[in-house]
């Protein structure tokens, strides 16, 4: 039987190659092998099939051979090829490759860059090595020795057709010596691409109507420095993060680094929720987290903001103000404000949180969420929690939160009483049906807690909620089993929603 590739990617048969590319991005460094200490047992096969599943779907050809193999009644494509062999490690390689070109090509700065990849998992010594050529007064060879390590003796360096591209890595045996050969390839696309601007910048420039505009613009006394760019630097293009200036909260925003500032009055938080105080009455707000959106033309936009204190130590344990807004994508690549900036909630500690944790989740068929995890720790008590949000049409919408662990153990109570101390956690998970609206949401419960005796006793099990409407609920049977056996707290909803980005 013919190995499920769209199954492996999570992607629809009909799936676009820019959806099966942030598919695979998504996923793939999650499981790389430089995290093989954190990761699961089978990670290393997951990464395989990943790239495998990526390799073949990404390219038109090999695409509709496989097609073809998975359903023999298909007409096959003119010029047929083999489904060989694949190095996952090479396969992710070329796929940070071309999404740094793509990043570039949208106005990223090389920093930004490194720090997109490293937001999405991708190892630190490959970030450093792939974004470094977009970096002001970075050399290739310096950027080997950032990722690591310098290229063996007997590596190639020349990239006539890049068919020594593909020898370097395979002539390596890790990823800190194949980081410049990565690099290598970069070099050589860079200089063409410099060389295509440069021609249509001198071209531009023999327009007579350019030169006309050119002449009346600048005075004949003007000095030096108000003399046009040189050829070799062609105009700025806009910045990645554009859309920023419609958004009527942010004040000055930085398009190419994603940064702006809020002032204290523009938020609009839930009615129980106090926002961070700021002596400066103004916030700093920054692109936390791009999502692209699988279904559609959309992106979804975590912004984070803290208080602009004049003394830092201010906000030495406030939290985070997460916001949300969502883009559409136009034909010519430009982004454009399709909902409003949304605060979410607080999240996280020290004026941080950690973006990382946020899953983009599938809630039902063809419907989309995502699941925050936030922590406190303090006194001896450790808690998580979990919020769960639905994207719709008109924002994020808040349809269920609980307490995924609680630990006290070391707290001064349970030293003194036993029967206080308690230590569980709650493992969510969707179950996927493939056909409901809202799929089922499983909890698994381990640890222990006090029984009505004050007895400590282990607990586990699993607890199923249905989405009744407004958020989850445990289904009767479980909710009487819950009652009746030791059991931390059933998960309580929290679903009150914010979806107008106004206040309640």
């Amino acid at each position: 039987m013919t190995d499920n590739y769209y199954g492996m990617l999570g992607v629809r048969e009909d799936a676009s190659t820019a959806e099966i590319n942030q598919a695979y991005r998504y996923a793939a460094p999650k499981v790389h092998p430089a995290y093989a200490d954190r990761n699961p047992l089978d990670a290393s096969r997951r990464f395989a099939d990943l790239a495998r599943a990526w390799y073949v779907l990404s390219d038109e050809t090999r695409r509709g051979v496989y097609d073809v193999q998975r359903h023999p009644g298909r007409t096959a494509p003119s010029s047929s090829t083999s489904l060989g062999p694949v190095d996952p490690e090479e396969t992710f390689a070329s796929s940070m490759v071309e999404w740094a070109m793509e990043l570039r090509g949208q106005g990223y700065s090389g920093q930004r860059i490194e720090d997109l990849l490293l937001l999405h998992e991708c190892p630190a010594h490959i970030a450093a090595s792939v974004a470094a050529l977009f970096t002001a007064g970075s050399t290739a060879p310096a950027a080997g020795a950032r990722a690591g390590g310098a290229a063996p003796s007997g590596s190639q360096t020349s990239f006539p057709g890049l068919g020594s591209y593909s020898s370097a890595l395979a002539a390596t045996k890790s990823w800190r010596d194949r980081a410049p050969a990565i690099v290598g390839i970069l070099v050589f696309i860079g200089v063409v691409l410099g060389g295509l601007l440069i021609a249509i910048d001198q071209s531009a420039k023999q327009s007579p109507t350019r030169t006309a505009q050119a002449s009346s613009s600048v005075p004949a006394s003007a000095p030096a420095a108000s003399a046009p760019l040189p050829a070799s630097m062609p105009p700025a293009a806009p910045g990645p993060y554009a859309f920023m200036a419609s958004v009527p909260e942010l004040t000055a925003p930085d398009t190419v680094e994603g940064t702006a500032t809020r002032a204290a009055t523009s938020f609009h938080l839930l009615a129980n929720t106090q926002r961070p105080s700021s002596d400066s009455g103004s916030f700093n707000t920054k692109v936390a987290l791009r999502v692209p959106l699988p279904y559609g033309k959309q992106v979804l936009y975590l912004l984070q903001s803290v208080p602009n204190n004049q003394n830092p130590y201010e906000c030495h344990a406030c939290s985070v103000v997460v916001s949300s807004t969502v883009t559409t994508v136009g034909k010519k690549g430009g982004e454009s404000v399709t909902t409003p900036l949304q605060d979410l909630d607080l999240m996280g500690t020290w004026g941080k949180y950690d973006f990382s944790t946020v899953a983009l989740v599938e809630l039902g068929r063809s419907h989309l969420g995502l699941v925050f995890q936030d922590g406190f720790m303090g006194m001896g008590e450790t808690d998580q929690y979990i919020s769960v949000f639905s994207i719709e049409p008109k924002g994020l919408r808040k349809v269920f939160g609980f307490r995924s662990s609680h630990d006290n153990t070391a707290t001064a109570g349970c030293v003194q009483n036993k029967a206080t101390c308690e230590r569980y956690v709650m493992s969510p998970r969707f179950v996927r049906d493939g056909r409901s609206t809202w799929y089922p949401l499983e909890i698994s419960i381990a640890g222990l807690t006090p029984d009505a005796s004050g007895n400590q006793v282990p607990v586990s099990g699993t607890r199923l909620l249905h989405f009744d409407g407004q958020t989850y609920v445990l289904d009767k049977r479980d909710d009487d089993a819950a009652s009746s056996t030791a059991s931390p707290t059933a998960p309580a909803a929290t679903s009150t929603v914010n979806t107008a980005g106004g206040p309640q």
